[in-house]
């Protein structure tokens, strides 16, 4: 049989469905409540100074409410529900208008919870589904929606959104440090052969590849059509300078490429990959792959919300080469998908077929060698760029090898040329010609017969894409090549004759009555400081600054100076000529090939400086 139900048991299952239903509906029941009090005070007033007025809607009371409603959250905090009642307080006594106290207490609510009856219930899901046009209710919540309409208006456009079907991380993998494969777990080495897979001693790289192609069509989606310049990939015009990247060598080659093709218009992109330890003196480190579309205007291309996120790397210890080259891997297949034409909607009107081509790689030396997968910059073909062997030599000028038996005498590797000097340039072609040598038992030696491969550690992923070449297409980056390299330079003694430490304070205060330009966006400062200024503050020092260096520097040195002064304005400059920047690639070759200094100093971030106008 059926337990009996008894009268008890109906108000106790009644009282507490009730009181769900309040704890939940709690404040829209209320706020319905005032509105209902408000209109009844509206109707009041109207019918005592306008007879006529005998039917009015509620969309008509809440208009007339909405007048004095609080537009931001400072004044929504100071709102007072009474004061409409305040205002009109003398008029409606007058009648004997009686108002309820809509502030209610914790007996009141007690007690409401306990007498909802169905009807109300559905009063109060009614509320919620409420399509008034205006509702005077403000939330008095700082940082969220003024009232609940406006709260209503954002839920309402949430919910019409169409909803993102693609998760923005694609994949994710993890790579054991040790024996550098692919693990399934991410907590340890799944591989049997390996000695992390008992003892792990640090966790695999964890890294996630990001949806590239949701990340482009919002970015092309969120932006202006006249901000996406495609002009120059249908002019039939022949330019002779440079203003941006699209008269470019390479990217004129993608232009002719696609001259007969139906879908011709494309986007380009540029990447960085770079690395930063988690905290100081850790070998924990995080890497990102990032990308910029370069046929975005200047003002917003590097802006951050503008930025592409290829994938992300965490990992315990820097990766290596083979790790590096397994994550371009996943990059790369996306990449190549992108490279046939896609539909892609430009702002909110328009539309376009666009393909989509990474045609440069901008990096720090370090990371350059881990994705070019060369040898290290201090290599002995440590160059990027081009071929050229370096050679060991003591890093003190007058030291001799093994000066005690407690002293050891340090090496640094220097790379000095000549004039007419011209190494072999890297390039993919360069790379497969090496590569069959080697597979079919030739064998490079050096001076000392020790077998080489022109630096050439093996594959670069990246070059499997259309218009990424093994040398050209890795760009030389002022930051650490030329302002905190080539002209930050601390290291020579104070007895050689181009030492400029004993003139310092002269030459700060020379340089502190320099006026520089209203556009300079940081004047450097006190040179005293040099070794923790800031790249851009050694960029105004160079260009804008040099001259105060000729009371200072032998005539020789200075000269010498100029010359990087004045091919990096060129280099700087927002139009290039052929003609200036064939004055550039010449000022810069001297500035290496007739180095004055001692040829210690020809060291990496020298060298590369000779590669410059080639970027």
């Amino acid at each position: 049989m059926r337990p009996k139900i008894t009268s008890l048991k109906k108000k106790e299952t009644a009282k507490r469905k009730n009181h769900e239903h309040y704890v939940t509906h709690k404040h829209e029941i209320l706020a319905k409540r005032n509105i209902q009090t408000l209109e009844l005070t509206y109707l009041q007033i109207l019918n005592r100074n306008e007879c006529e007025t005998k039917d009015l809607k509620i969309n008509e009371a809440f208009n007339y409410l909405s007048i004095n409603e609080t537009t931001n959250n400072t004044n929504a905090e100071l709102f007072d529900d009474s004061d409409f009642m305040d205002k009109y307080a003398a008029d409606i006594e007058e009648d004997g208008i009686a108002f309820e106290d809509i502030h209610e207490n914790e007996y009141e609510e007690e007690t409401i919870e306990d007498t909802l009856t169905e009807q109300q219930m559905e009063f109060g899901n009614e509320f919620i589904n409420m399509e008034a046009s205006a509702i005077p209710i403000p939330l008095k919540v700082p940082h969220v929606p003024e009232s609940w309409y406006k709260l209503k208006q954002v839920i309402k456009r949430t919910e019409e959104a169409p909803q993102v079907e693609k998760q923005i991380i694609d994949s994710t993998s993890y790579f054991c440090p040790e024996c550098e494969q692919e693990s399934l777990d991410p907590n340890k080495c799944t591989n049997f052969n390996c000695s992390y897979y008992s003892n792990t001693l640090i966790p695999p790289h964890t890294f996630m590849v990001m949806n590239i192609q949701q990340q482009i069509e919002y970015i092309l989606k969120s932006i202006d059509r006249n901000d996406l310049q495609l002009l120059a990939q249908t002019s039939t015009e022949s330019t002779t300078s440079m203003t941006d990247i699209y008269q470019g060598r390479v990217y004129k080659n993608i232009v002719n490429s696609l001259r007969d093709e139906h879908h011709k218009f494309f986007i380009s992109l540029t990447c960085n990959i770079d690395g930063v330890a988690v905290y100081t003196s850790s070998e924990q480190s995080m890497w990102t792959f990032t990308a910029c579309i370069n046929e975005l205007n200047r003002s917003i291309r590097f802006n951050v919300e503008k930025i592409i996120v290829l994938a992300i790397s965490v990992g315990g210890k820097k990766p290596s080469r083979l790790i590096m080259q397994k994550m371009l891997i996943p990059i790369v297949s996306r990449l190549k998908q992108l490279q046939k034409p896609i539909l892609y909607q430009i702002s909110d009107t328009s539309y376009e077929i666009l393909r989509v081509y990474l045609i440069a790689i901008s990096n720090d030396k370090p990371a350059n060698s881990m994705v070019q997968n060369q040898s290290e910059p201090n290599a002995l073909f440590g160059c990027s760029k081009c071929e050229i062997a370096g050679y060991t030599t003591p890093a003190k000028l007058h030291a001799t090898p093994h000066q005690s038996a407690k002293i050891a005498t340090t090496y640094i590797r220097i790379f000095p040329t000549t004039c007419g000097e011209q190494p072999e340039m890297r390039c993919n072609a360069r790379w497969y010609e090496i590569c069959h040598a080697t597979q079919n038992g030739i064998r490079f030696l050096t001076n000392k017969n020790k077998s080489h491969t022109y630096g050439y550690m093996g594959e670069c992923e990246l070059c499997n894409l259309s218009f990424i070449d093994r040398g050209s297409s890795f760009m030389s980056d002022t930051l650490h090549s030329i302002y905190h390299g080539a002209f930050l330079w601390t290291e020579s003694s104070r007895k050689q004759s181009w030492s400029l430490s004993k003139f310092l304070p002269s030459i700060d205060r020379d340089l502190s009555k320099i006026l520089y330009p209203t556009t300079t966006t940081r004047a450097p400062r006190s040179i005293m400081k040099c070794l923790k200024l800031k790249a851009n503050e050694c960029r105004i020092l160079l260009l804008i600054g040099y001259p105060i260096f000729k009371n200072y520097l032998p005539n020789i040195y200075y000269e010498h100076l100029q010359k990087l002064a004045f091919g990096i304005s060129i280099g700087e400059s927002s139009n290039i000529s052929s003609e200036k920047l064939e004055e550039m690639n010449s000022l810069l070759t001297s500035f290496v090939d007739n180095f004055p200094y001692h040829e210690r100093y020809v060291v990496q971030t020298i060298h590369c400086v000779k590669h410059f106008a080639t970027t």
